[in-house]
């Protein structure tokens, strides 16, 4: 039951992510900033990190210890790509 909990904590995360990034992720601004593109991507990767994060609590839930270790894997791939 643990798991899933953690699981609906980074769910929330990503809920409140999309509602505070939403005009940037869909592009209703200005394109011509300078680095908007570049952010674009960062906050991209941060979703992938949240969602890697959520699925990891569903998968260990679940006892799948083999999509755990996938999961673990995308989720150090996430954390570490620089923007």
């Amino acid at each position: 039951m643990q798991d899933y909990i953690y699981s609906v904590i980074a769910f929330l995360a990503m809920v409140i992510h999309l509602i505070t990034n939403f005009n940037l992720l869909v592009g209703r601004v200005d394109a011509s900033a300078h680095g908007l593109r570049e952010y674009r991507g960062y906050l991209v990767g941060i979703f992938v990190f949240y969602l890697a994060d959520a699925a990891w609590g569903v998968f260990s839930g679940l006892g799948w210890t083999k999509a755990v270790y996938v999961d673990t894997v995308l989720f150090f791939v996430a954390s570490s790509i620089d923007a």
